[in-house]
């Protein structure tokens, strides 16, 4: 399969034509806007690669460049979600996971934490608020020291 060509100019970016080859990841505007988290997706699975300037980054490459710039807690929950099958976005410190099939319709909002961060009450109400916002529930996707994720749901009820 021929691997798709994520340009970077401040911003990553593919042609529309390609987001089906890249799992429909990323923003649609006029061109497919993406996180650096998505990108990290996209080169894990080998989808495509990454040209800025006059030079193509691998993997690693690209991992040295922009280590500064990815979240590695939204990376492992986004992974995490889209290995699922679900469709996602990347919104701000947050994964919006989808109905799927419908990319159109959020079901959960998802925050990531590492185990053993400290998780004040006010930032669960703020973003159980946020959730019902954007009409969808609210995960907590704990990552354990292995990276392996627990997504626990939280209600109003329960606390």
């Amino acid at each position: 399969m021929e691997k798709v060509i994520i340009r970077f100019n401040g911003r990553f970016w593919i042609e529309k034509e390609y987001w089906d080859k890249i799992g429909r990841i990323g923003r649609m505007s006029d061109k497919i806007y993406l996180e650096p988290e998505e990108v990290l997706y996209v080169l894990d699975k080998e989808w495509g690669i990454v040209k800025m300037d006059d030079k193509t980054l691998d993997k690693e490459e690209f991992l040295e460049e922009f280590k500064d710039k990815i979240d590695y807690k939204k990376y492992l929950v986004f992974r995490e979600i889209r290995d699922l099958g679900y469709y996602a976005d990347i919104f701000e410190d947050k994964v919006i996971v989808h109905e799927r099939g419908n990319r159109n319709k959020p079901i959960y909002l998802v925050y990531p934490v590492f185990e053993n961060e400290k998780l004040s009450w006010r930032r669960i109400l703020d973003l159980l608020e946020e959730a019902k916002r954007i009409g969808c529930k609210l995960l907590l996707g704990i990552i354990d020291f292995e990276y392996d994720i627990v997504f626990y749901e939280v209600n109003e009820k329960d606390i």
